[in-house]
């Protein structure tokens, strides 16, 4: 499941807990450019 939503706009609260998550031992973020999740992968289709 996607953490952030098509469309969705990102905020500095999003990217907080997208930080947290990758910082956690178990946590994982799909799609993030970087392993630690402090760079995001943008699509536009």
């Amino acid at each position: 499941m996607p953490v952030v939503l098509p469309g969705e706009v990102i905020t500095a609260q999003t990217v907080a807990f997208l930080a947290l998550v990758a910082a956690s031992t178990s946590g994982r973020v799909l799609g993030a450019a970087a392993a630690d999740a402090t760079m995001l992968r943008v699509v536009d289709e």
